[in-house]
């Protein structure tokens, strides 16, 4: 199966605002998951030596089937992209080629490198090592075909937010779970009972996966297909 890799690039200076409007055009397309490409982001030292060169500029890429209905997302993702360039004045572009699916499954794997969200919480991928200081949490993510990897800046205000208020048997929702990522987090801080979310399947069968990776145990938590509605 091929993919349309479709990448919307960010010409001069922005900030965490731009990124996020462009983020939402693919979930208004009904896209679980992007990749964020940033050029200043400084890794911590010793850190992803393997990893390749930084992006030339910062970009948001999304995965669409090849398919007639993947090429009328691609177009609606097009209009979108020009709208709100112009609404904004955002200096954008979008850019798109297609791929083998072997292809788009790892390629994305490059740019998932581990992140310390606090003095004592680490998230990393199942790939990856890390060696922690004693007191130090580490959260093990393969986030697979759902969202949630733990580097996006509201992931991890979420997690910071869960360390510094969560109490010791307290119940904890998980709207959009996609990873489990936050509900491990909640977990591992002492949630009594935690019920997780998700409107796609596929998510919830790898927010299933990771919660078992990190010792969640599956009645401690329980994962629901549900649109809230």
């Amino acid at each position: 199966m091929k993919w349309i890799e479709a990448k919307i690039e960010i010409q001069g200076s922005h900030d965490e605002q731009v990124t996020d409007l462009i983020a939402s055009l693919y979930y208004d397309l009904g896209l679980t998951g992007v990749v964020i490409e940033d050029p200043e982001l400084t890794p911590v030292e010793g850190w992803a030596e393997d990893a390749i060169g930084l992006p030339d500029r910062p970009a948001v890429t999304g995965y669409l089937p090849v398919s007639k209905r993947g090429h009328e997302r691609l177009a609606r993702l097009h209009q979108q992209q020009k709208r709100l360039s112009e609404e904004h004045d955002f200096n954008i572009e979008l850019k798109y080629r297609e791929i083998d699916e072997e292809d788009w499954a790892e390629s994305w794997k490059i740019f998932f490198k581990p992140v310390k969200v606090s003095r004592d919480l680490i998230i990393k991928p199942t790939w990856e090592s890390v060696i922690a200081d004693p007191g130090t949490m580490v959260i093990d993510i393969d986030p697979g075909m759902a969202f949630g990897t733990g580097t996006h800046p509201t992931t991890i205000l979420c997690l910071r937010l869960i360390r510094a208020f969560m109490v010791k048997g307290s119940t904890f929702l998980d709207v959009g779970t996609g990873s489990g990522i936050l509900s491990i987090a909640a977990a591992k801080y002492g949630a009594g009972s935690i019920v997780a979310l998700d409107t796609d399947e596929a998510a919830l069968s790898i927010a299933a996966e990771n919660l078992a990776r990190n010792g969640v145990q599956p009645e401690r938590c329980l994962t629901i297909l549900s649109h809230l509605l």
